[in-house]
C-alpha cells in the first residue's frame, strides 16, 4: 500500500530503521563504519592466516642481497651446515599434512597462524598462542582452573621421618646426630606405618618421588633412600637380592646392615609442595576429548591424575604427591585436598620465541608449546626456510632473517619490550637465537642443547672418515713382500688422508666455511638473563652424544662475566639423549621452573588468599583405564645416523 511501512525480510530488522539525522548531521551509521572498515581491510587479513610485511625499504633491500652475495663463505657455509641437514632429513616431509592436519589441533588449543615476509623477501610460516587463549579453549571444552591445596597431619608418617645413617664400608660411628667428618654414609628414612599398611607396601607407593624402598632382613624394617643413594648401596659389600638394581619395581632385602637409628626428625622428606595450580575436567569431558588432543596434553611439562570421576591435569612435579592421594594403595586416611578458585590471571606479555632443530618443524613439538602456555607464558613458534610452510634455501641470512621477522612481530605488532622476550634454541635452532641475542642483547636466552660452533664438529667428522681411510689403505704384510707397483700406489694412497688430516689449510678452510655461527662468541654479547640446558650420563646411560663434551664448557666460559643483576642458570637433564625434552629429567625441570620465575616470567597468583569451596578426603584406591602415553622413542647413537634419521615429524604416536 502507497504509503505504508514496507515488510521487513524475514530474519531481518524492518528496513526503515535506519537513522537519517545522523547523515543530516554528516556522521556515519554503524553500518557504514562497518562496510568502510571491510573495504580497507587487505583480504588476506580477512582469512585464518594474518599476513606481515618486514621487507623494509626496497633500495635498501636491494643492497641487501648485493652484501648477500659477496659474503659467499658464509652463504656456502650456512647451506652446508643447514640445508643438507634439511634435505636429509626433511625430504619426505608433505605441506598439506601441516595444513590439514596440525594446523587445525593448533587452532583448537587457541593458536593465531601467521605468515611474515622476511628482509630477505622470503615467507616465514609461523604461529602465536597466548596464555589466555589455551585456557579459554581448554574452558570450552570442560576445563575448570582451580588451586589445589593438600594437607598432610603433622604427625603422618608420610610427613615425618626419623633420619638414619649406614656405612658403605665399615661400622658407622655417630657424632650428635650429624654424619662422622670426613666420610659419606648413605642417609635413610625408616619408615612406620601400620601393619596393614606395612603388609601392602609396594616399590611404586613412593616411586614417583624417586625413591627406592630396602628392607633390613635382620630387624624386618623398612627404609625409604633416594636413587642415588640406592646405587651406592648396590656397590658395596652388603648382600642383597642377585636381581636387585636401580630399574627394579620390587623391595630388596639386604643382610647385615649396620645401620645407626638415633637420627633426628626430618619432616617433609617427600617434598610435597601443598599448594599448586590444576585445570580440573569431568571425567565425561576428558573422554569425549580426540585422543590426539589428551595426549598432547599429558606430553606436556604437564599430566593428569585420576579421581573417582574427576581429572586433574597438573605439573609434573605435583603428581606424586596427587596420585599419592588418589591412586596408591597406601595412603593415611587423614590426609585432606582442598579445591578453591583462584584469581582470574592477567593477561601478560612476556612470551617465549622458539626455534627448533634443525630435523624439526614447530608442528612436531605443540607439547612444548603447551607448556610454556600452562605456565601462563605466550610462545611464538616459526620454521626456518625450507620447512614447513617457509620458503627459501636454508643459509644463514635467510634463517637469521626468519628468526628476526618473528622478533619484530613481537615488538611492532604486541609491542613487547626486549626484557619480555625469551628467545629459546633447541640444537641448531640456538644458532640462530645466539646471534638475535647479540643484535638485540636486552633480550634473554635459553640455549637447549646445542653446539658451541660447527665447525669443530665438521673437522671431527672429516678427521673421523680419514682415520678410517688411513686404516683401510695400509697396505698388508702379504703386500709388501711382493714389492710391487700395486703396493707402492696404495702405500702412496695411505699417506693421502694423513695429509688432509694434519693440513692446516684445511682446518682453515673448514673454519672459514662454517663459521657462519659460532653460538659461543655471541653469548659474550647478550646482556639479557641467560639458561644453558644440556644432557649428561647417568648411571652410565644418556648423555649428549652430538654434542662435543666440551661444548657446554665454551658456552659457559662465555657467560663468566656476570652483569649487574643478571641471571645466569645451568640446567642439566640425567640421562637426557639428544634431543630431550627439558621437562623430562626432574633436575632439569625444577632448574628451568626457577629461571623463569627468577626471571618474572611466571605469572604472580595471590593463592594464600583463595577460598577454597571444597575438601576431599582420601578413598580406596580403584584403578582407573588411563590414556597411554608411549615412551619416547630410543634415539640412535651415532652421529651421523642421528643426522640422517628418517622419521615422520609430524607423527606424535610414531
Amino acid at each position: 500500500m502507497q504509503g505504508a511501512n514496507p515488510l521487513p525480510i524475514q530474519g531481518t530488522r524492518p528496513l526503515n530503521t535506519h537513522d537519517i539525522q545522523n547523515h543530516q548531521k554528516g556522521e556515519r551509521t554503524a553500518e557504514e563504519i562497518k562496510v568502510i572498515e571491510a573495504v580497507q581491510t587487505p583480504l588476506e587479513q580477512l582469512s585464518e592466516t594474518k599476513f606481515y610485511d618486514f621487507t623494509g625499504n626496497a633500495f635498501v633491500s636491494f643492497f641487501r642481497k648485493v652484501a648477500r652475495f659477496l659474503d659467499f663463505t658464509k652463504y656456502l657455509g650456512g647451506m652446508l651446515n643447514s640445508n643438507t641437514i634439511v634435505r636429509g632429513a626433511l625430504k619426505d616431509w608433505d605441506p598439506e599434512r601441516i595444513k590439514k592436519g596440525k594446523h587445525p589441533l593448533l587452532k583448537f588449543f587457541g593458536a593465531e597462524h601467521l605468515q611474515f615476509k622476511s628482509t630477505t623477501h622470503e615467507t616465514v610460516d609461523a604461529h602465536y598462542l597466548s596464555s589466555a587463549n589455551l585456557i579459554k579453549r581448554l574452558e570450552e571444552v570442560g576445563g575448570q582452573r582451580k588451586t589445589l591445596k593438600l594437607e598432610i597431619p603433622e604427625n603422618s608418617p608420610f610427613n615425618k621421618m626419623k633420619r638414619c645413617y649406614l656405612h658403605v664400608e665399615g661400622k658407622f660411628e655417630q657424632k650428635e646426630n650429624e654424619p662422622p667428618e670426613n666420610e659419606l654414609p648413605i642417609v635413610l628414612h625408616e619408615l612406620n606405618f601400620d601393619e596393614d599398611q606395612m603388609a601392602n607396601l609396594k616399590e611404586s607407593t613412593f616411586g614417583l618421588f624417586d625413591k627406592k624402598i630396602i628392607k633390613d632382613a635382620s630387624t624386618g624394617k623398612f627404609y625409604l633412600v633416594d636413587l642415588v643413594s640406592y646405587d651406592r648401596l648396590l656397590k658395596s659389600t652388603y648382600s642383597y637380592h642377585k636381581d636387585a638394581n636401580y630399574k627394579t619395581h620390587l623391595i630388596f632385602s639386604f643382610n647385615d646392615l649396620n645401620i645407626s637409628e638415633s637420627g633426628k626428625i626430618d619432616e617433609n622428606v617427600l617434598e610435597i609442595v601443598d599448594e599448586f595450580p590444576a585445570i580440573v575436567f569431568d571425567i565425561k569431558d576428558w573422554d569425549a576429548l580426540p585422543e590426539e588432543k589428551r595426549h598432547l596434553l599429558q606430553t606436556t611439562s604437564w599430566s593428569i591424575v585420576y579421581s573417582k570421576d574427576q581429572v586433574f591435569l597438573v605439573r609434573k612435579k605435583n603428581i606424586p604427591a596427587l596420585e599419592m592421594f588418589f591412586e596408591n594403595e597406601i595412603k593415611d586416611s587423614e590426609m585432606k585436598l582442598k579445591i578453591g578458585i583462584p584469581e582470574k590471571i592477567s593477561d601478560t606479555k612476556k612470551t617465549i620465541l622458539l626455534t627448533q632443530n634443525q630435523t624439526d618443524v614447530y608442528e612436531g613439538h605443540i607439547p612444548e608449546m603447551l607448556s610454556y602456555a600452562l605456565e601462563g607464558i605466550n610462545v611464538m613458534v616459526y620454521n626456518n626456510p625450507g620447512k614447513g610452510l617457509s620458503t627459501g634455501l636454508a643459509d644463514n641470512n635467510n634463517i637469521n632473517a626468519s628468526i628476526e621477522s618473528a622478533y619484530k612481530y613481537l615488538r611492532e605488532i604486541k609491542h613487547l619490550k626486549n626484557n619480555e622476550i625469551l628467545a629459546k634454541g633447541e640444537c641448531f635452532g640456538a644458532a640462530p637465537t645466539a646471534w638475535l641475542g647479540k643484535k638485540y642483547p636486552k633480550i634473554n636466552l635459553m640455549m637447549d642443547q646445542n653446539l658451541a660452533n660447527f665447525h669443530e664438529i665438521v673437522m671431527q667428522s672429516i678427521n673421523d672418515f680419514c682415520e678410517k681411510a688411513i686404516q683401510d689403505k695400509i697396505p698388508s704384510e702379504q703386500e709388501a713382500e711382493k714389492n710391487t707397483l700395486e703396493y707402492e700406489l696404495r702405500n702412496f694412497k695411505s699417506w693421502a688422508p694423513y695429509i688432509v688430516k694434519l693440513n692446516f689449510i684445511v682446518e682453515g678452510l673448514v673454519k672459514a666455511l662454517f663459521s657462519g655461527y659460532n653460538t659461543a662468541e655471541d653469548l659474550r654479547y647478550n646482556r639479557g638473563h641467560q639458561l644453558i640446558n644440556t644432557n649428561v650420563p647417568y648411571r652410565g646411560e644418556g648423555g649428549d652424544d652430538l654434542v662435543p663434551s666440551h661444548h657446554p664448557e665454551l658456552m659457559i666460559d662465555a657467560l663468566l662475566t656476570k652483569r649487574r643483576n643478571q641471571v645466569i642458570k645451568l640446567s642439566m637433564n640425567p640421562g637426557g639423549t639428544h634431543v630431550t625434552n627439558w621437562w623430562k629429567g626432574r633436575e632439569s625441570r625444577e632448574a628451568v621452573m626457577d629461571f623463569f620465575k627468577a626471571i618474572d616470567f611466571l605469572p604472580k597468583t595471590k593463592e594464600e588468599s583463595i577460598p577454597y569451596e571444597e575438601t576431599l578426603s582420601t578413598v580406596p584406591y580403584k584403578p582407573h583405564q588411563k590414556d597411554k602415553v608411549q615412551e619416547q622413542e630410543k634415539e640412535p647413537n651415532s652421529f651421523w645416523e642421528r643426522i640422517l634419521k628418517q622419521r615422520d615429524p609430524m607423527d606424535f604416536f610414531e
